[in-house]
């Protein structure tokens, strides 16, 4: 769900739209369908897709919040579930 916060600085909004844009799922956005995390990946197992979602999250990111570079990588398995880990630097 999104968040509003107030008084962030720049890199701290940008960061902030990233996890927004994480969070969201494609189709939940009325006036951009498109923009999201395929609803499909919910529910397969990470070694199935994990390479997809990394390419697709970096994509989307890339194109709706220039502002940073972002790196999405595969972290360690906790609790026999995968982990994507996300980093964020300025661009």
């Amino acid at each position: 769900m999104f968040e509003w916060s107030i008084g962030l600085n720049e890199s701290e909004r940008a960061a902030k739209n990233v996890t927004n844009l994480i969070n969201l799922r494609q189709g939940d956005l009325p006036f951009d369908r498109g923009l999201g995390v395929n609803p499909d990946y919910i529910d397969k197992p990470m070694e199935e897709l994990s390479s997809d979602i990394i390419t697709e999250l970096e994509d989307m990111l890339k194109v709706s919040e220039p502002r940073v570079q972002v790196s999405v990588e595969l972290a360690d398995v906790l609790n026999a579930e995968s982990i994507l880990e996300v980093t964020i630097t300025d661009a």
